[in-house]
Parts: structure tokens; sequence; C-alpha cells
């Protein structure tokens, strides 16, 4: 037999943008884990820029990532003055999103955060599931019912895939795409290709802010290739889809194809 694996100190789960946390602790207690493990905490990042302004918030899986927070990242920080009216000013929009907080979750602690720049300590054995606010708040959604495990259909949530051979035209994406983002769609990930670029590039979009990194192609691999997906709610997706077909480059860069799958969550 070989040595013994030693436990890990500490395990995270990270759910999806638009996954409901509770089913998640009601596994946890329903198995023999909930004798080997205590919830630590349970920590919900909040987006500062779109927080009053987009629909995602009003999902019911938002609403109970909030409400079973112990403690809350409010992230995006330095971008409230660009979504702020010319009769509002910064302290007043916080002020609005720190009194919807409370209401939402009154015994979260809530931390302010630029690009999740944070304190190792602040995530790591606080032991907050164990006070008092923490017990009465879980006490009080245990006998509330069991947890909606289908509150993605509830929600209206679809995720949407596109994939490709084909090379993405740079200014097509960029000008038809991210900048005529539909208001429907939340988040946007991909692993992208660009023509006569020999890098390739990660896409991440939250809201109407977007972020592209380069990488280095996974050494070995062949066939270069388009991957993108897309979380929103009552997506158009034929518009989406032609959208994105008209962004990649002309047939003749590739002999085959673009493709794409339509998923409903």
């Amino acid at each position: 037999s070989g040595p013994v694996p030693t436990p890990p100190d500490y395990i995270m789960i990270e759910t999806s943008g638009v996954a409901d946390p509770a089913p998640v602790i009601e596994n946890l207690q329903d198995t023999e884990l909930d004798d080997a493990l205590y919830i630590d905490q349970i920590v919900t990042v909040v987006d500062a820029a779109h927080f009053l302004t987009s629909t995602e918030y009003e999902s019911t899986a938002a609403k109970s990532q909030i409400a079973l927070a112990d403690t809350i990242l409010l992230s995006k920080l330095d971008l409230i003055e660009q979504r702020a009216g010319e009769n509002t000013s910064t302290s007043s929009a916080l002020d609005e999103i720190m009194q919807k907080l409370h209401c939402m979750q009154p015994n979260a602690h809530v931390m302010h955060c630029e690009r999740g720049q944070i304190p190792v300590s602040a995530l790591f054995d606080m032991r907050m599931s164990f006070s008092a606010s923490a017990a009465s708040a879980r006490q009080s959604r245990s006998t509330a019912g069991p947890a909606n495990r289908n509150h993605l259909s509830t929600d209206h949530f679809e995720s949407m895939s596109f994939q490709s051979d084909r090379p993405f035209e740079l200014a097509r994406f960029r000008n038809r795409f991210v900048r005529d983002m539909p208001s429907g769609v939340y988040r946007s990930k991909g692993l992208l290709w660009f023509r006569g670029q020999q890098l390739r590039f990660v896409f991440q979009l939250s809201g109407k802010r977007f972020e592209i990194e380069q990488i280095e192609w996974p050494e070995g691999m062949a066939a270069r290739t388009n991957q993108l997906v897309i979380i929103g709610r009552n997506l158009n997706r034929d518009a989406l889809t032609k959208t994105l077909t008209d962004c990649l480059a002309a047939e003749d860069c590739s002999d085959l194809s673009a493709q794409y799958e339509i998923v409903t969550a």
C-alpha cells in the first residue's frame, strides 16, 4: 500500500456566476462530509459598476448569492465614477449600493476591492459560520424550505457556445460584437484566435466591460480554433451567431467553416 495522502488544509469551492450556493451547502450537509468539514464562510463578489443598473442582480441566483454571503467583495469601485450620472456623486452611488446590500443581507461583512485585490487573511479560516449572526441567518434559510435547484430555468438564464476553425478579424470582433453587445448578455469568456496574430487571446466580458490578454498557444497544438461562451437571459441566438460568424476572417483563410452549439440552461 502506498503512503496515506495528507488531507487538505482548506477546500475552496468556486461556483459559476449564475450558481445558487444553497444547493451546494445542502449537498455538503447531507453527506458524511458534514462531520469532517465546517463551512468557514461564503464569499460573494458584487460588481459595483453594474449592481444598480443590471437586471442580472434581479435574478433568483444573484439574490441568493448575496443573501447567503458571509463576506461580500464589492469590486470595480474605480468604475463607479464612470457610471455615476451628472447629478450623482461617486459617494452617493456607493451609499446607495451599500444600503441595498444591507437590505439584502444585513449580517454580511462588506469589503471594498479593486481587481480582486484583498488580503488572503480575509478569505481563509475566518470561522464566520460559527458566529451568532451567521448561525441565525442560516437557520432562517434552512427553515424557509428546500433550495431552488431549478433556478437557472426560473431566471431564464441561457448559455451559448460558439466554436470556429477560422480566425476572427480583430476589428470586426471589437466593433460588431464587443461594442454592440445586446443588453441580455451578462458574461462572456473565450479563447480566441485573431487573423495575423501569433498569440492566443483570453477574452473576458462582464456587463459592458471586457478584457483581452495575450497568451502562448499550448505546445504541440496543431489546429487553432476559436472557443467562446456567452451567458445571459433571453439571448437572441440566431442574431448572436450571425454576428460572430460575420466577425470571422474570409473563407480562404481556412478550408473549415464555423461551428456553433446552443445550450439552454
